[in-house]
């Protein structure tokens, strides 16, 4: 008698999740901004780890910053991976990685993920998860350094193929930190992130010219409106940077066809490079 195989309830969720995010069921925005949407627990290790091992790893990474890291599905350690560095969503924490890759891509890179600066308001008082303090610039910058190091230490990583992503503040921080030290990153992705006021392109503008950008703008974005963001666009035009602009008709930061876009547009900056 053939022995019945027991199933997975969590990972009967994820499927359920990601075909519903695929098909349109719901709302693809919703899907991404939704900090219950994809709750497996705390923190990506140990049974957690085995779960999720179909499906690449989720896992936090001791630093003095808390940090998750995501491995691609079917790692192949002779192969240099690009890195995303992932920057969230003001209100969530470094957990919104588990819900970004799966969207954006489970094979082609490695990730990892900071917690923002600071968790209160500016009454001093406690808020909902974690946010991007532009006076934090410095540790912020420290702990991506970190991180890119820790994931470095782990799993095979391109030097030249390190992607900042963000979104909302999260996208306006990713900038800043290329803004200010572009010899370390290949790419910028800003999903509805306002262009910093601080660009201080003058301080790096040689180096500036090898980084490229991608600015995705959802309709309605509260956080970055397409009209003051193409006046700040056309400074970097005139520059000399390499920038991409996409706007899309739905609202909200973390879409499908947004996340699907991005993995397109990293892929073929890595195939341009190599021509």
């Amino acid at each position: 008698m053939k022995k019945k195989v027991k199933s997975n309830p969590v990972l009967e969720v994820f499927a359920q999740l990601k075909k519903k995010a695929q098909s349109g069921g719901r709302n693809s925005a919703e899907y991404g901004q939704n900090p219950g949407t994809f709750s497996m627990g705390r923190v990506f290790s140990g049974a957690a780890e085995r779960i999720f091992s179909e499906n690449g790893v989720f896992q936090a990474l001791e630093t003095r910053r808390s940090t998750a890291t995501f491995m691609p599905l079917h790692y192949e350690p002779n192969y240099a991976y690009p890195l995303i560095v992932w920057l969230h969503s003001p209100g969530e924490d470094e957990r919104q990685l588990q819900r970004v890759m799966p969207l954006l891509s489970l094979r082609n890179y490695a990730a990892v993920a900071i917690r923002g600066s600071v968790s209160f308001g500016n009454d001093g008082l406690p808020k909902k998860g974690f946010f991007w303090d532009p006076g934090t610039y410095e540790t912020t910058y420290a702990a991506v350094l970190e991180a890119i190091n820790e994931m470095s230490q782990r799993c095979r990583i391109a030097p030249n193929r390190i992607y900042l992503a963000g979104s909302e503040e999260g996208g306006t921080m990713a900038q800043r930190l290329a803004f200010r030290n572009p010899r370390h990153f290949a790419g910028v992705i800003s999903l509805d992130g306002a262009v910093p006021e601080d660009m201080m392109l003058l301080e790096h503008f040689k180096e500036l010219k090898k980084v490229r950008f991608l600015y995705a703008v959802s309709r309605g974005s509260r956080t970055c409106p397409a009209e003051i963001l193409c006046e700040n666009l056309r400074l970097l035009y005139s520059a000399g940077v390499p920038l991409t602009l996409r706007n899309y008709p739905t609202a909200g930061a973390l879409q499908l066809d947004m996340l699907r876009d991005v993995n397109r547009w990293i892929m073929g900056s890595i195939e341009s490079a190599l021509l």
